[in-house]
């Protein structure tokens, strides 16, 4: 997916999972940015129906642009959902042009 550069930008949607059955879960992202050594990264893993209740506060993240080599964000939490729950993992950047990423992303019933 390309993120276009978003200086007053909401978060571009990359990549989205439903888990169906209610339960306390582990879930980790992993986002690559293309090479680009302008600006900063960030990353967020969000539901839309409010039915998730995150039990740390490590659903966000972020970096500085590297050089000669992609920017990687990695995020991991833990929440507890109710009923089937949707979670979209989003991107935002602002170097300057559009970016390619690939998201990678994992849960686990705890």
């Amino acid at each position: 997916v390309s993120v276009s550069d978003r200086p007053s930008s909401p978060y571009a949607q990359i990549t989205s999972f439903t888990i169906s059955t209610k339960g306390t879960y582990l879930i980790n992202v992993s986002i690559s940015f293309a090479k680009n050594s302008t600006g900063e990264r960030w990353a967020v893993i969000s539901d839309t129906s409010g039915s998730a209740t995150p039990i740390n506060n490590t659903a966000t993240g972020t970096a500085a642009a590297v050089n000669d080599d992609p920017t990687r964000i990695h995020i991991t939490t833990i929440v507890t959902i109710t009923s089937s729950t949707t979670f979209y993992v989003r991107a935002y950047q602002n170097s300057g042009s559009s970016l390619s990423t690939t998201a990678y992303c994992q849960y686990v019933r705890l």
